[in-house]
């Protein structure tokens, strides 16, 4: 039998005991607690009397009420096991009720530090983002500053470079001036260079009609630098200096002129005076060099070049 058929058993034994004993049932509605007081009040009520002596007929009597009362006393125990039983469950329920009570409060509790906990990630999350957005415009403020200030070294660099080129300009024009003005008063003797560029380009004809059979018996040598650098001679009691070095300039007539100037420079940093003059005629130009020569160890001239240069055009 389950538990349930021994309880309906049970309160169905019970009350046919007490219907037998004329007590009135409890109403349907009696609580728990109600029902074990009243049980406990009628099992202290059924307690047997005292023996006593009697005829035979009384002994009749007793002998079927001790059979009765043995009935009774196993009714009373049945009710006092489904009394502890009761009881048991009583107690297992509230313990569950309690045990259901402390989940509960657990559970919120475990909740409430869940929150704190979050909370407070994310507070050091917002503390850590403020102090790496912080550094960062801090970072970014300094190279900024930075930048500018190497901005404005680099201008003033550039403009003390711009300054510095500008004024040795301005001192080397002031240097080839005043050497100008000093040679052209030594040389020129009233328009002297005039008249020897005049008779140089008189006999350039002549010149560049001889000049295949000189390129012939010439030896030339291929110069390894841009420069000129005469041989001193002597030659009937007369000192001079010649030249027979070969130079490849694949410029036009413009850019060769200036390269002739250079070649005829022992060193350009020397230059003092480079005069081009136009003339009237075509493809002709005549120029001025001053060159530094030094004449014996020790002793350094300075030479002024005059040359003229002219450009043929040949057939084929």
């Amino acid at each position: 039998m389950t538990e349930e058929q021994v309880d309906a058993a049970f309160f169905s034994s019970l009350s046919g005991f007490l219907a037998e004993c004329d007590v009135a049932l409890a109403p349907s509605s009696l609580t728990t607690h109600d029902f074990l007081a009243e049980t406990e009040t009628l099992l202290s009520s059924l307690e047997p009397p005292p023996p006593t002596q009697g005829t035979s007929e009384g002994g009749d009597n007793g002998q079927e009420y001790a059979n009765s009362f043995a009935v009774d006393k196993r009714d009373v125990r049945k009710a006092q096991a489904a009394t502890r039983r009761m009881r048991y469950r009583q107690k297992i329920k509230s313990q569950k009720e309690a045990l259901r009570q402390e989940e509960a409060e657990l559970s919120n509790e475990f909740s409430r530090l869940e929150r704190q906990i979050e909370e407070k990630r994310n507070h050091v999350d917002r503390v850590s983002q403020s102090v790496w957005r912080a550094i960062a415009t801090r970072q970014k403020q300094k190279r900024t500053e930075v930048e500018q200030t190497q901005r404005q070294l680099r201008a003033a660099v550039v403009g003390q470079t711009r300054m510095i080129h500008q004024m040795n300009a301005l001192l080397q024009r002031s240097r080839v001036e005043n050497e100008d003005k000093r040679l052209s008063d030594v040389t020129s003797g009233g328009g002297g260079s005039t008249v020897l560029f005049k008779n140089f380009i008189s006999e350039m004809d002549a010149i560049y009609a001889q000049t295949d059979q000189v390129m012939e018996e010439a030896e030339f040598r291929v110069s390894s630098r841009l420069v000129y650098k005469p041989t001193r001679t002597r030659k009937q009691g007369a000192e001079c200096f010649d030249s027979a070095d070969k130079t490849v300039l694949p410029f036009r007539y413009e850019e060769a002129c200036r390269a002739v100037s250079l070649v005829m420079m022992t060193n350009p940093e020397v230059l003092r005076c480079c005069n081009a003059k136009a003339q009237e005629l075509d493809d002709t130009v005549t120029f001025t060099n001053n060159v530094k020569c030094q004449l014996e160890p020790g002793d350094i001239s300075k030479l002024v070049v005059y040359a003229a240069v002219r450009r043929y055009k040949e057939a084929g």
